[in-house]
C-alpha cells in the first residue's frame, strides 16, 4: 500500500540534453511473502514457502528535442603587453544541438531539430562520445550552424589559422586579418578549430595604465538562443620612442607595396625636398613630435635637437616655454 502511494508521485526527467526514445520499466514482486499458492522452497523453519510472484510493465517515453543555446567558455581575465599580439587560450564553444546520439549497436540516429531518423552514413563523426553513444554532427543544412560575434572595445581580434571552413559576413571579411568587430558562422567543431588560434592585440599604443582593462565580448547564437561571454584583457604599458613628423613625408606599406601620402601604420619611404630661394626664409609648417607615452607621464621632459649644416633655424615667440641648451 505504501509503495502504491509513492508510485502515484512518480516523475521522469531525461538526462541533460537527451532527446529520443527511452523506457520506464516498473517491476513488482511479492517476494513470496503474500498470498497462497504452489510451494516452491523450504523456509528456515523447514516449512514449505510459497513461490515468489512478480509483474513488469514498460512505459515507452519519447523525449522531444528542445533547442538549447550554445555555451561559451573562456578565462575571466587575460594579460597582454601593449602592441604585442596575445593568444586567448581556453576559448571554446559547445552546442548540444549540434550533435545527435547514435546507438553503437543500431543503424539509425535522430537529427537535431527533427522528429525523423536517417541512416548514420549521412553523419560525420567528430570524435565526441557521450556515455555509450557516439555523437555525430548533423549534415542537415543549417541545423548544426552557430553564429559567433566577436568584438573588442580597444583592440583587434583575428584567427591566424583554422578559419578556412567558416563563413564570414561579407562586410566583416576583414576579421581574418584583424578587426574590432566581426561575425562568423560555422559548425561548432570548425568554430573551435578557429578559436584555438584566436588572437587579441590592443589598438596601437593603447594600454590599461590608469584605465580599466579592455573588454572582449563573445556572442554565440543559434535557433536555441543566445549566450554572451565577456572577458577582460589587462594591457601592460610598454615604452615607445618619440615620433618626429615633418611635412612632405611619403609613407609606404610595410610589405613594400604602394606608397601612400598619409600617416598611419606605414614605414617612411622618403621625405620630399623643400624648395626655397637663396637668402629667402623657409617656413616649415607641420613639424611636430609625438610621444605615445606622454599620456602616462605628462610631466616628463623631452629633448629635441634641431640642426642644419649650411643654415640656421629659429623658433617663434611661442617657444618661450622651452629650455634651450
Amino acid at each position: 500500500e505504501y509503495a502504491d502511494v509513492a508510485l502515484r508521485t512518480l516523475t521522469y526527467t531525461g538526462r541533460r540534453h537527451f532527446f529520443g526514445t527511452d523506457a520506464i520499466v516498473i517491476s513488482a514482486s511479492d517476494l513470496g511473502s503474500t498470498g497462497r499458492g504452489p510451494l516452491c522452497a523450504v523456509s528456515s523453519r523447514d516449512e514449505a514457502a510459497p513461490c515468489e510472484l512478480s509483474d513488469t510493465m514498460t512505459v515507452p517515453v519519447a523525449v522531444w528535442m528542445e533547442h538549447d543555446a550554445p555555451t561559451l567558455e573562456a578565462l575571466d581575465l587575460y594579460h597582454a603587453v601593449e602592441d604585442v599580439p596575445l593568444l586567448l587560450e581556453g576559448v571554446r564553444l559547445a552546442d548540444a544541438d549540434a550533435y545527435a546520439a547514435f546507438d553503437k549497436d543500431g543503424a539509425v540516429w535522430t537529427l537535431p531539430g527533427t522528429e525523423r531518423s536517417t541512416n548514420a552514413t549521412n553523419a560525420r563523426y567528430d570524435g565526441v562520445t557521450d556515455g555509450d553513444a557516439a555523437l555525430y554532427a548533423s549534415d542537415t543544412a543549417g541545423k548544426a550552424e552557430v553564429r559567433l560575434e566577436l568584438s573588442a572595445a580597444h583592440g583587434r581580434l583575428y584567427f591566424p589559422r583554422g578559419h578556412e571552413a567558416l563563413v564570414y559576413d561579407e562586410a566583416d571579411a576583414s576579421g581574418r586579418e584583424g578587426a574590432s568587430f566581426f561575425n562568423v558562422r560555422g559548425r561548432p567543431a570548425d568554430l573551435n578549430r578557429a578559436l584555438e588560434s584566436l588572437h587579441y592585440v590592443a589598438d596601437q599604443d593603447w594600454n590599461s595604465h590608469g584605465r580599466a582593462p579592455d573588454v572582449v565580448t563573445l556572442v554565440a547564437s543559434d535557433a536555441g538562443g543566445t549566450t554572451r561571454k565577456r572577458v577582460l584583457v589587462r594591457v601592460e604599458a610598454r615604452s615607445d620612442p618619440p615620433v618626429v613628423r615633418v611635412p612632405g613625408t611619403v609613407y609606404e606599406w610595410q610589405d613594400g607595396g604602394t606608397e601612400v601620402a598619409d600617416e598611419g601604420e606605414y614605414e617612411v619611404a622618403y621625405v620630399k625636398t623643400a624648395l626655397v630661394d637663396e637668402d629667402a626664409l623657409l617656413r616649415l609648417t607641420g613639424v611636430h613630435v609625438r610621444d605615445p607615452d606622454a599620456r602616462d607621464d605628462p610631466s616628463a621632459l623631452y629633448e629635441v635637437t634641431v640642426r642644419a649644416s649650411n643654415g640656421t633655424v629659429t623658433f617663434a615667440e611661442s617657444a618661450a616655454a622651452l629650455r634651450f641648451e
